[in-house]
This record gives structure tokens, sequence and C-alpha cells, in this order.
């Protein structure tokens, strides 16, 4: 959606892959770019100037804050996209969990975010979901929510259907902040 909405702007847009000639093969290959926080000589590849959003874990956070210290004073924005699993559980079950419970600082992903925000003037955003290969969110909402949700909540509690829109806001934020 990213990609769909920026492209829409007439933004340019690079998608980082750590196997580009493997992976994002919808997007043309002058588009696509090697990058791997894990190999620091696929970093110059992120181009000057350029807005960043950050879709990975943002760990650990040595190379994280390795890679903002050589990257982030030579890029645009930089907008990382975080879990809302950063939260620290609340206290009793009974409580809700919002934007205003702390943050499990303990976590290496959310030290690396905070890194970003702190040191970088990075925006985090913390979105609900599960990302990775094979885990759409789309697909996992439309093929499978309501089986899950029922696995999740028992059979005594009828299951709540997800919106396709709930994704939809997130892909609009960062390319609005990047436009």
């Amino acid at each position: 959606h990213l990609l769909t909405l920026a492209t829409a702007k007439g933004l340019p847009v690079l998608a980082s892959s750590r196997s580009p000639h493997n992976h994002h093969l919808h997007i043309p290959a002058p588009q696509r770019i090697e990058f791997d926080l894990f190999r620091p000589v696929t970093w110059r590849n992120v181009p000057g100037g350029a807005d960043l959003i950050w879709c990975f874990p943002a760990a650990p956070p040595d190379l994280v804050a390795a890679f903002a210290e050589q990257i982030v004073p030579r890029a645009g924005r930089l907008i990382v996209l975080g879990s809302t699993s950063a939260y620290k559980p609340a206290e009793t079950s009974d409580t809700w969990l919002d934007e205003s419970a702390a943050i499990d600082q303990t976590i290496p992903r959310v030290q690396g975010e905070e890194h970003l925000r702190l040191n970088h003037h990075a925006i985090v955003r913390r979105v609900a979901g599960i990302y990775g290969p094979g885990r759409n969110v789309l697909d996992w909402m439309t093929d499978t929510v309501e089986a899950h949700l029922a696995r999740r909540r028992g059979p005594s509690l009828l299951p709540v259907p997800i919106a396709k829109s709930f994704t939809f806001p997130h892909a609009r934020v960062p390319v609005a902040m990047a436009a």
C-alpha cells in the first residue's frame, strides 16, 4: 500500500530488500535496492536526501545506531513503523492497553526505535499487526480473521469482524509525512 499511495502522489519510491532480485518482483528493477542492516556495505545504496520509511525491526540497537550515524544525517525524514508490542502489558487483565501505556525498554527493537526517535528525530508510529513473509495483513484479515479470533476468544464469544480499511490509514500516514 505504501508503494501504491506514494506512486500515486508522484513521489519517487525505492523498495529495499536483502535480495532485491528475488523480492519485490512487482516493483520495476530500477526501483529496488539491496539493503541489509546486518551488512553495512549495503547502506551506501540508500540515496542521500531520501525520506526513509523503516518497516523492519530496529534491532540490534548497536547496528541501528551505527546505521543512523552514517545514513540519517544525509537523509530526509525518518519514519519508523514500530509495533504495539512495544507497550508493557497492563497490570491487570481488565485494563485496556493503549498509547498511554509505558513502553518496554528491555526489548532490543524498542531500544533501537527509541534511539532513532531521541537521537535522530525519527517519527515512530506503532501499528498493530504481524509482519513478515507470508504475513500480509490484508490476506490475514480477509482469509482467517474470524477463525483466528474464534480460536483466541474461545467458543463462547463471537468473533469481531475487522475491516480492510484499518490498514489503509497506516499506509497513508507515512506517505503524507514523506510528501
